[in-house]
């Protein structure tokens, strides 16, 4: 096989892996649009979620990364692309659209700011609601290696993951129920809600 042929082979193989994966979004996101009358998710900053760790340097037709983890990183930059979030959020919320159903993506630094407050009020709970009322944040935000909640003021312990969750879920609840406060003179069915 000369070169050209195997050039022109591989280019065949990565179109047929992006076409999969647009397959995937759309059968998904279809899927959730049609199990679910109300979507919620976090607003999602892809840039932030890919920016490399440190100062990279160009040399030898390839990136050097100057301090460790690098190559992880570029790895993990490169699953997180594969992964096309942000394709996945904009077609979920065109086919919610398109469907009459209601989507929502909550802003993560104004419903989560207190995930980063060590202060006298902590951090806020998914199980008992918001207590951060210093309105502070701290010179350093909690490291990704601070895997547990626990709070103050009910003694709840979770993951971090899913006491993010919960607050999001809380958050959304709160918008949806405000939306069908509005709309009480209107007969309207109940759905289901995915976050």
């Amino acid at each position: 096989m000369n070169l050209r042929r195997a050039i022109s082979h591989l280019a065949r193989l990565h179109a047929q892996v992006a076409r999969q994966r647009q397959d995937f979004l759309h059968q998904t996101s279809a899927g959730l649009v049609k199990r679910f009358g109300a979507i919620g998710t976090e607003t999602l900053a892809v840039k932030n979620m890919v920016h490399g760790g440190g100062a990279h340097k160009k040399g030898l037709n390839r990136e050097i990364h100057v301090h460790g983890g690098g190559a992880h990183k570029k790895g993990l930059n490169r699953e997180i692309h594969a992964a096309s979030p942000a394709a996945f959020l904009k077609m979920t919320r065109t086919k919610a659209e398109q469907a009459g159903s209601w989507y929502e993506e909550a802003p993560t630094r104004e419903i989560k700011p207190t995930q980063r407050c060590h202060g006298p009020c902590g951090p806020q709970c998914g199980p008992c609601g918001p207590h951060c009322a210093c309105g502070q944040l701290p010179d350093e935000k909690k490291t990704l290696s601070d895997r547990q909640h626990q709070c103050p003021h009910c003694g709840a312990t979770c993951g971090r993951d899913d006491n993010a969750a919960l607050v999001l879920l809380r958050w959304l609840e709160t918008r949806l129920a405000g939306i069908a406060g509005r709309t009480a003179g209107n007969e309207h069915e109940t759905h289901a809600m995915a976050v």
